[in-house]
């Protein structure tokens, strides 16, 4: 819109004559709005929205001062920049795919995908000036309606091609079978979202307390919780009731301010609540410990909530469960990154995050030191050859961390044992 008003000012307003010196100032605030749009916006940022006024009135500004202007006749119109502005458009055709590709075939170290990222730029200035010099330039000075239907061809062909890859789902079949079955399974049910895993507005549905007049475990936590859900229910064949509390983005964490307003500190308020009331002989205690949100989730807190559950005076077992394996991206496309078309194997490290190790050690010593038991996912799903990542034709995770049915089967099955034991004690005491 901006643009279209600067558009309309130079076609039709020619008695518009500012100063050399207005269009210095115009171009040189321009400059420094452009300039100031990089170093402030983040991925963060609500962008767009108010803060897109920064980039677009610098350009404007930038523009309306005219090729006289010291910033534009100098700077702009340099001969480097001139020849960048000449190969613009192909060169932002080309930096996505080609970004796009480098991420797929980077390797795992950060420094070689910053390698693979600048390789992936200067590959498409050079594309850009190719595409510009035997491309662009021949069809400009070739105006003939032969260009023109060769032309609107070739972009037809591409939508029928586009429009077979869509209808065929990607055309699955170039993928492992492992593969393509990604995104079939029906996680909002499994989760029982918007029942029993809330988003924003949703309350809890009374079907969350469980089958059984009295719950043995009662599951609180995030998204990551609710990954798990699956696995529990399975206990309740054996005669164990299982409730699930579990919230998006919400962290079993009392007193901990999160960036969503008042909607975590509610619920869990009433989780709390919920464990007064259906007095479990065990409470479950996870979520994404390592989360990296714009407000980490304050681990110092878990003391806090901890206190509140004993405080409810009911005889219950706190299990802190820590972290399962996370990827730096999503599991899938690393392992298509790592073994292609080939089989996958059970047991792999490949684009596996290290730090998930530490913070396993790091909240086993906690949970020690607030005198509740700890049980390791990790553990369970790690060990000398990487981490656990398919279970027959299962994968044990669909993006960086949040475990699939089979796989929160898997890990319940493991730690069932435990889970039985202490509960079965605790119900003798």
């Amino acid at each position: 819109m901006i643009g279209g008003i600067l558009a309309y000012v130079i076609a039709h307003k020619a008695s518009w004559e500012p100063s050399l010196r207005t269009r210095n100032i115009s171009s040189i605030t321009g400059l420094l709005l452009v300039v100031l749009s990089v170093v402030v916006l983040t991925k963060a940022s609500r962008f767009p929205g108010w803060w897109a006024l920064l980039p677009t009135l610098g350009t404007f500004l930038l523009i309306s001062a005219g090729p006289n202007a010291w910033v534009n006749k100098n700077i702009l119109g340099s001969r480097a920049l001139v020849s960048i502005g000449l190969i613009s458009y192909p060169l932002y055709l080309w930096h996505w795919p080609a970004l796009y590709i480098a991420n797929q075939l980077s390797p795992d170290s950060a420094m070689q995908i910053r390698l693979f990222r600048v390789a992936a730029v200067g590959a498409s200035f050079v594309l850009a000036y190719l595409t510009f010099r035997w491309i662009e330039k021949p069809i400009r000075n070739r105006s003939s309606g032969k260009t023109i239907s060769i032309l609107v061809g070739a972009i037809t062909a591409i939508a029928l091609i586009g429009f077979f890859v869509f209808a065929s789902g990607g055309i699955k079949s170039r993928y492992p079978k492992l593969l393509q079955t990604i995104g079939e399974v029906p996680i909002q049910a499994e989760w029982r979202e918007h029942e029993c895993f809330l988003q924003p507005g949703d309350s809890f549905n009374d079907k969350c307390a469980g089958s059984k007049t009295k719950p043995s475990l009662l599951l609180w936590g995030d998204s990551h919780a609710a990954a798990l859900y699956p696995g529990f229910r399975e206990l309740e064949k054996s005669n164990i009731g299982v409730a699930q509390y579990t919230i998006s983005a919400c962290a079993p964490l009392i007193q901990w301010e999160s960036p969503s307003g008042k909607f975590c500190a509610q619920s869990n308020e009433h989780v709390l609540q919920m464990i007064s009331k259906l007095k479990p002989d065990s409470v479950l205690l996870h979520a994404n410990w390592s989360s990296t949100t714009n407000s980490k989730y304050d681990l110092n807190k878990l003391s806090v909530t901890v206190q509140r559950i004993k405080e409810i005076g009911v005889p219950t077992q706190i299990y802190l469960v820590g972290p399962a394996p996370q990827y730096l991206g999503d599991l899938p496309k690393n392992l298509w990154k790592c073994y292609g078309a080939n089989a996958i194997p059970e047991y792999s490290e490949c684009g596996l995050s290290k730090s998930i190790e530490e913070l396993d050690l790091m909240l086993n010593k906690m949970a020690r030191g607030l005198n509740i038991q700890y049980i390791s996912i990790y553990k369970e799903m790690c060990g000398e050859h990487g981490c656990l990542v398919r279970i027959g034709d299962d994968i044990t995770t669909t993006d960086y961390g949040h475990l699939t049915p089979s796989a929160a089967r898997f890990v319940v099955k493991s730690i069932g044992g435990k889970l039985l034991i202490n509960h079965t004690t605790s119900t003798e005491k």
